[in-house]
């Protein structure tokens, strides 16, 4: 009875690992169309010469959005505008950009320079993110596929749970519980409890802890 007990929540953690990969395969796949779909409309902007003011303005009503998800991606340590003799530090590429190009086409007569050095700039960074989470894709598609990984993302929920509990009572925000599922330390410590708890149930599957007991106990006095 123990032993389907053990089994049963080795199966449990397994799946929670494989629903929380799954989640995130989703979310990946969002990112990427939402990423293609701004491209695709800042392209239709930037072709009309800035008449397109329907296509602008949605351009800003998810510039947010945008700028958020792409992160540092879609940010400029230190940014100097053209003919100033001052710098902006962390300049946000979406949120910035894409208002300071439509002031460029007002006067296209005297900044045409500023339309396309602003529109390649916004161009690639939104590339660059695509390209980013293509390659987040690809890695996140053979973690699928390795059952270990499964069981890995299923004790770090597991592990995370309490924290993610206190966020959703809004004693954490979303940044800090991020930054912490992200910690290198946290993440070592989950792998850690993942192999004992891997190791642990099988050997309960097998042996039982009793059997195991006996074993150790007989392999010690042989080495006496």
């Amino acid at each position: 009875m123990n032993r389907l007990i053990i089994l049963g929540i080795f199966i449990l953690i397994f799946l929670i690992g494989l629903v929380k990969l799954l989640h995130t395969k989703i979310k990946l796949t969002e990112q990427s169309r939402f990423a293609e779909e701004f491209l695709n409309k800042f392209r239709e902007y930037l072709s009309s010469s800035g008449k397109d003011t329907k296509t602008y303005g949605w351009l800003i009503h998810r510039s947010s959005k945008a700028q958020s998800e792409m992160g540092t991606v879609a940010v400029l340590k230190i940014y100097r505008p053209p003919y100033q003799n001052f710098a902006i530090k962390n300049y946000q590429i979406i949120l910035d950009m894409i208002s300071d190009l439509r002031y460029a086409f007002e006067n296209m007569t005297f900044n045409s320079k500023m339309v396309s050095l602003y529109g390649d700039t916004i161009q690639e960074a939104i590339i660059r993110y695509l390209g980013i989470l293509d390659d987040k894709y690809n890695d996140h598609m053979k973690s699928l596929k390795n059952p270990i990984i499964w069981f890995r993302e299923g004790i770090q929920t597991i592990v995370i749970f309490p924290i993610t509990l206190l966020h959703w009572f809004g004693l954490f925000n979303k940044s800090t519980l991020n930054s912490l599922s992200d910690n290198f330390i946290f993440k070592a410590f989950s792998v850690l409890i993942a192999f004992i708890e891997f190791f642990g149930s099988i050997i309960s599957i097998i042996l039982g802890w009793e059997e195991f007991l006996k074993l150790i106990k007989s392999l010690l006095h042989i080495g006496a």
